[in-house]
């Protein structure tokens, strides 16, 4: 493997890195928009539940189920660096 070949592994490593931390952050905000609204809901001073006609236990699902996506969101993608930066390990050691 030529340095040339190392350069681009890194290069395309570095790109992946970046992708990830756009995407993990894109969906931690999507994440405390979804919290913030839900709390609204929640707050006891507003009927705008009622006038939904919404079911508390139904928000508290919403919210679990809106905590589990970034999280997996998250571990995928640090898996996928997590390969990338192993095969570049194996193209460096020695035979």
């Amino acid at each position: 493997m030529t340095n040339e070949d190392l350069i681009l592994e890194i290069t395309s490593l570095l790109d992946l890195i970046d992708e990830t931390r756009e995407m993990v952050n894109s969906e931690h905000d999507k994440f405390q928009v979804a919290l913030t609204n839900t709390l609204r809901l929640l707050d006891g001073s507003s009927s705008t539940l009622s006038k939904m006609k919404g079911n508390v236990e139904d928000l508290k699902a919403y919210l679990i189920k809106s905590s589990m996506d970034p999280r997996q969101t998250s571990l995928e993608s640090l898996d996928q660096l997590r390969s990338k930066v192993e095969k570049l390990r194996d193209l460096i050691r020695p035979q």
